[in-house]
């Protein structure tokens, strides 16, 4: 019987997608690494392994990797630095990624990246200038190849990790009141989710939380009809996946973009019955969501 292996799964994937190898490997490895994985002469560590399934919108379950026990480690603690993240409990967080993930050893682009990330999140929610976290995200955009002026570009297929960095840029720019630099950034990662193939599971766990954001922004602009329908098709998505986290501040944030407070009220209701039953809050009613 012929065995399917992952070079296979990512070659016929990069050809459906008319990318090129360089296009794949683009801030993650070489070209010629690309070639090895593809004629299986090459198996990417995790991380790599994780990056092109994401630029090729594939599930990162698709096929177990052996993990090294450093490996198993640092995904136990990344768990409760989220966790924490979650609860709000910034300082726990920063030092955990401090401790077990220390950037002078981290000489992979990727690390480099992830960890640059986590700590821009953390200065950010610790009330850190935005201005400050602006620059930490740009130096991590740069670990694979991104700069400021590029990182927005719906041509390019990025990572989630890029996602997300790109979503808290946005997020510095909605504190600092730049909401035309905020609409550009959530606007395209609203129309990348709607138009590329993405892995089913990160668009399960991220496109609610754009959609919000999408939607508070247009609160905050004073174009609430719009932003109503942006809810909508947020609580429509959360409600079709049974995807909660999401759900209580789209409804809260549709109450509020309402004119008739009556009408608003079931959304208020519902969105606090969910509250309650939620284990922590990720972030106050009428604020950006981190993804993390």
């Amino acid at each position: 019987m012929a065995r399917y292996y992952f070079g296979d799964l990512l070659r016929e994937a990069r050809k459906e997608l008319g990318m090129t190898q360089e296009e794949l490997a683009f801030g993650i490895c070489s070209t010629g690494t690309i070639s090895k994985i593809e004629n299986g002469t090459s198996i990417p560590r995790k991380q790599k392994y994780e990056a092109l399934l994401q630029r090729i919108g594939k599930s990162s379950c698709i096929r177990k990797l052996q993990l090294s026990r450093l490996e198993v480690e640092q995904d136990y603690a990344l768990h409760k630095i989220r966790r924490w993240l979650a609860d709000n409990e910034t300082e726990r967080a920063l030092r955990l990624l401090t401790q077990d993930f220390p950037m002078e050893k981290q000489t992979d682009p990727l690390s480099r990246q992830f960890i640059l990330s986590m700590q821009a999140i953390i200065h950010s929610q610790s009330k850190t200038p935005a201005d400050e976290v602006l620059e930490e995200l740009g130096q991590a955009l740069s670990c694979t190849g991104l700069s400021i002026g590029d990182y927005a570009n719906l041509k390019r297929f990025y990572t989630f990790n890029e996602m997300i960095i790109i979503n808290n840029i946005a997020i510095q720019h909605y504190r600092k009141k730049e909401y035309r630099d905020t609409f550009f950034l959530w606007d395209m990662l609203k129309v990348y989710f709607e138009e590329r193939i993405v892995d089913t599971e990160e668009k399960e766990q991220f496109y609610p939380m754009i959609l919000h954001n999408y939607a508070l922004l247009l609160h905050n602009m004073g174009i609430k009809e719009n932003a109503v329908l942006v809810c909508d098709l947020g609580i429509r998505y959360c409600e079709k996946h049974e995807k909660l986290q999401a759900l209580p501040y789209l409804l809260y944030c549709r109450g509020e973009s309402m004119d008739e407070q009556e009408e608003a009220q079931p959304y208020y209701n519902r969105a606090d019955a969910l509250f309650e039953a939620m284990p922590c809050h990720f972030a106050r009613v009428m604020s950006p969501l981190y993804i993390l």
